[in-house]
């Protein structure tokens, strides 16, 4: 999860699924879980070096597109099986 200057606020975790639909009747859309980057940021911090980028504050807040495409240069898609 970013926030609106691109910065690392959380990482998601899951997703509601159907299960939720047959308890409820209704098919939720949109609904996630994530950890704030506060709890993921120690078990993180021993991979890190002094390269690290620091918290982004621009003077112009970056559009969508920009983003995302920044965005898309650092995420990974963690499969466990």
């Amino acid at each position: 999860m970013l926030d609106e200057n691109g910065n690392l606020v959380g990482v998601i975790i899951a997703k509601l699924g159907l299960n939720a639909a047959a308890a409820t009747g209704d098919l939720p859309q949109n609904v996630g879980y994530a950890v704030k980057s506060a709890y993921a940021l120690p078990l993180l911090e021993p991979y890190l070096d002094n390269n690290s980028p620091e918290p982004n504050k621009p003077a112009k807040r970056p559009g969508f597109e920009d983003m995302v495409a920044n965005a898309q240069k650092a995420v990974v898609l963690i499969l466990v099986y």
